[in-house]
């Protein structure tokens, strides 16, 4: 098997992609507890995600190969999804608290204070972020490349044996 290499632009664009990722991944928990994010247990699971995905980088960092580059696959996907239940939570908090503070009602009052909120709408796509930049990472990496020789040798060599079983 031929060893798969990338143009240079390639590699400086998957560095930068992964970077990225990492200085998230890195400077988030620091936000997190500067804004006192550490209330309930339900606070922590940014932290939880935020560290798979810091193990997810490290391990693809040192292993790149075809079966660590599908776990940190599917470690971002679970750190993008973890980035819509936070936009869930602070959505439903900030509604929740408007409603039982101020008694708001009405479409307009409701989605003011769900957007306007205390809890930032935005903050968990930090997450989102993490995770895109993660999976774009792996978009056409040359470890996949590694893969499809080899199923390209199984298929060749059982073609092969059916032809010299025909024969």
């Amino acid at each position: 098997m031929k060893p798969v290499t990338e143009p240079q632009p390639a590699r400086t664009l998957r560095a930068a992609l992964l970077s990225l990722a990492a200085l998230g991944v890195l400077i988030t928990p620091f936000e997190l507890l500067i804004l006192g994010h550490i209330r309930n247990r339900e606070q922590l699971i940014p932290f939880a995600l935020l560290a798979m995905a810091a193990a997810a980088i490290v391990l693809v960092l040192l292993r790149p190969n075809a079966l660590t580059l599908r776990w940190f696959q599917v470690a971002m996907v679970l750190v993008t999804l973890g980035s819509l239940v936070g936009v869930y939570e602070h959505v439903k908090s900030n509604l929740l608290i408007s409603v039982h503070l101020f008694h708001l009602s009405g479409i307009a009052a409701l989605w003011d204070a769900a957007v306007n909120g205390k809890a930032p709408l935005l903050a968990p796509g930090i997450l989102a972020q993490v995770g895109l930049l993660g999976l774009a990472y792996t978009f056409r990496h040359p470890a996949w490349a590694v893969v499809l020789q080899r199923v390209e040798a199984r298929n060749a060599a059982g073609r092969s044996e059916r032809r010299t079983a025909k024969s």
